[in-house]
């Protein structure tokens, strides 16, 4: 419950946070409890996956067992030897550090994970009494830090980079449009990342998360562009929940493939999207 929850979060420094919330009455007593939503875990465990990733589900008692399961990949950390004994098939962590170290292991091994099949979302009505909670999905570019390619253009003088999707909508296109300006002012990708690197966010930025935070304890940025922006502003702004694209070089070092975490992706971080309109896999596009 939020009682219990906001505290920690405030503590770990964590923006977004999913809890439960008692029911007081007018003497002060507690009386009851709302859930958010009926098991709520192994439905944001769902949701994600129908946002494309693939989750790593980390619990300790029986009431996380269906978040787990859920899950590309579960792992027990301090459990009770009960829940040891019903489920041998979780790897254990015997503290933190051990955690890091299979969770380290798992990204970087060579065999793939295979994304498990999409859950369909269940029906949410407009006058569920569930949907209480807030949270706040916000763009990046203008509203937290600055537009990046306008930035490259600045540091390169590349009068092609001063187009943003203002004027082209087609993001595919402009970003074909911006692979080819670079590769014909000889501008490599790791010089780019450079660029927005040294970026940082708009004034105001921080202090209006921290505003938000105890009263939106959920924030989520999202963003056409790619990673190499995406996490330099995330780690100024204190971590909050980040949902981008990224971009992969040639041989040459120079820009040349747009990989797109999930099509139309603002659109579809409504929880009600259809799950067979979403992909499995990542989309890929040659830049030319």
């Amino acid at each position: 419950f939020e009682e219990y929850a906001m505290p920690m979060f405030e503590q770990l420094g964590y923006p977004s946070v999913f809890c439960n919330s008692l029911i007081v009455d007018n003497d002060g007593f507690i009386v009851g409890h709302k859930l958010r939503l009926k098991d709520q875990k192994r439905k944001a465990v769902e949701s994600f996956q129908r946002l494309n990733f693939r989750v790593i589900a980390v619990g300790d008692s029986f009431n996380d067992i269906s978040m787990m399961k859920a899950a590309e990949h579960g792992i027990l950390i301090y459990p009770s030897e009960k829940v040891k004994q019903a489920h041998p098939e979780f790897p254990i962590a015997k503290d933190h550090y051990d955690l890091r170290i299979k969770i380290g292991r798992l990204l970087s091994a060579n065999k793939q994970i295979l994304p498990r099949p999409l859950a369909s979302p269940p029906p949410l009505t407009d006058s569920d009494p569930s949907r209480t909670m807030w949270l706040l999905c916000c763009n990046v570019a203008g509203f937290l830090a600055p537009e990046p390619w306008l930035a490259v253009q600045a540091k390169f003088g590349i009068e092609e980079l001063k187009v943003t999707t203002s004027q082209e909508p087609d993001y595919a296109k402009l970003m074909g449009i911006r692979a080819s300006a670079l590769r014909s002012h000889s501008v490599k990708l790791w010089e780019v990342v450079d660029v927005m690197n040294d970026l940082d966010v708009l004034p105001g930025a921080t202090d209006f998360l921290e505003w938000l935070k105890p009263i939106v304890p959920r924030t989520f940025m999202i963003t056409d562009g790619f990673e190499e922006y995406a996490l330099p502003i995330f780690d100024k702004l204190g971590h909050p929940m980040v949902f981008c694209n990224y971009v992969e070089a040639d041989k040459d070092g120079y820009m040349n493939k747009l990989v797109v975490r999930l099509k139309d992706q603002k659109l579809k971080k409504r929880a009600g999207t259809p799950a067979p309109e979403l992909p499995q896999h990542r989309c890929e596009r040659l830049l030319q």
